[in-house]
């Protein structure tokens, strides 16, 4: 419960600590215990494609500039107020 808490409202350990009434530390060491199961238990799970198949769903723009690349990994998302000029709305739009 305390690992799905972290992971899925992201609180530190010592909010999460503070809520279930134990030491920051209690919490840290449950949490990567029990990523390090979820690590073993589920790393056969994983398959990673040729390298052949990944460069055919590569975007042209980072193919070209990025041979080597074999996977582009993009999890960060910032949500902010978007301006109502045009022109400084603009500056805030990534095209991949």
């Amino acid at each position: 419960m305390i690992v799905s808490i972290n992971l899925s409202l992201n609180l530190d350990d010592q909010d999460i600590a503070f809520r279930f009434s134990v030491y920051q530390s209690t919490i840290s060491r449950c949490f990567n215990k029990v990523i390090h199961v979820l690590y073993v238990q589920l790393k056969p799970l994983i398959k990673w494609p040729k390298r052949s198949e990944l460069l055919k769903t590569m975007p042209m723009k980072f193919g070209h500039d990025f041979r080597l690349c074999v996977a582009i990994i993009d999890c960060f998302k910032v949500f902010i107020e978007r301006p109502t000029n045009v022109k400084e709305h603009a500056q805030y739009w990534w095209n991949y």
